[in-house]
């Protein structure tokens, strides 16, 4: 390899590197997300039919659902409360 190839080799490793160690992390921000379960009694069988209810204590918004025959909830976009 030729000192010119090799001096390119060089700078284009020591840009890369310098470009990895300034590059901020970035964190996406959800504003939505879903809120799934399973409803049970105290002896552990599942409840169909049951009501659930959601409130989002921040906002007031409530969103309401029934669980299905294997005692599953689903509820979906829910909007989730942003702390600062």
């Amino acid at each position: 390899m030729n000192f010119r190839r090799q001096q390119m080799l060089l700078f284009v490793l020591g840009l890369s590197l310098l470009a990895i160690l300034c590059v901020h992390r970035l964190n996406a921000q959800v504003l939505y997300g879903s809120i799934v379960g399973t409803v049970s009694d105290q002896t552990g069988a599942v409840v169909p039919g049951a009501h659930v209810t959601v409130v989002n204590p921040l906002t007031g918004l409530k969103r309401e659902t029934d669980t299905n025959t294997a005692g599953q909830y689903m509820i979906p976009i829910f909007p989730r409360a942003l702390t600062i």
